[in-house]
């Protein structure tokens, strides 16, 4: 893989010539002001320390890091969660089986809509999604209502990442999108891997998840609206 990587790999289509989509940038400017004139598509240099000073940089951290710590939170303990509800580890696989193929084809609607409407309005409606899986996930006690709790969970990890990729260029350009994207990867391991830990914690002091899952309820409450504030910044020299 390395020869591949070193021979047919490019850091981006301007190295060769070319432009996203194969388009000029006149030609872009019109497609863009053709079908989706309300999404805001920076083409100006954000550096990572101008994006820092900005609060919509800060805002989309949180944004960004809710879905890594709630995701893997519920995916780590889900055979325990389920357990909880005297169903088995094997019906707990299915259930996480069922998100990720509900996943895979609303991944290319999510596309779809981004390139029509904000991405602010997408996060933030997208994070109803949320907010609708952790209180199913609460209330869930057959399995009907887990599958319904697969869909609304797969459907929101569907549209999360879209936007997440497509809500960074679109913000702070694509010049030094690497160090800036780079800074947002090493936020969600972050919180990925911190994610887990107050499952456990609330485990062993409540002797279940339903306190914990309450709890956790208010981050994707709070990143509706932080989702809905985070417009795009204002470029300044």
């Amino acid at each position: 893989m390395v020869p591949l990587g070193w021979f047919f790999v490019r850091n981006r289509p301007e190295n060769i010539g070319l432009k996203i989509d194969g388009l000029e940038e006149e030609e872009e400017d019109r497609v863009s002001e053709k079908f989706a004139p309300q999404v805001h598509i920076s083409n100006d240099p954000w550096t990572l320390k101008q994006a820092m000073k900005t609060k919509e940089f800060w805002m989309l951290i949180f944004i960004i890091v809710v879905p890594s710590m709630v995701n893997t939170g519920m995916t780590f303990h889900m055979v325990s969660i389920i357990g909880e509800k005297n169903f088995n580890a094997a019906f707990a696989a299915y259930i996480l089986s069922i998100t990720s193929v509900v996943k895979f084809p609303l991944t290319f609607l999510g596309g779809y809509l981004l390139d029509r409407f904000k991405a602010s309005i997408i996060k933030a409606l997208n994070f109803v999604l949320l907010v609708a899986a952790v209180f199913l996930l609460i209330k869930a006690d057959s399995r009907s209502a887990f599958l319904i709790y697969a869909v609304v969970h797969g459907s929101f990890m569907a549209f999360d990442g879209v936007s997440t990729s497509v809500i960074l260029p679109n913000y702070f350009g694509k010049k030094h999108l690497g160090s800036i994207r780079g800074f947002f990867s090493t936020a969600m391991v972050i919180g990925s891997a911190l994610g887990p830990l107050p499952f456990g914690l609330a485990f062993d002091h409540f002797n279940g998840y339903r306190e914990i899952l309450l709890m956790v309820l208010i981050l994707p409450l709070a990143s509706v609206i932080i989702s809905y504030l985070a417009t795009p910044p204002e470029y300044r020299h």
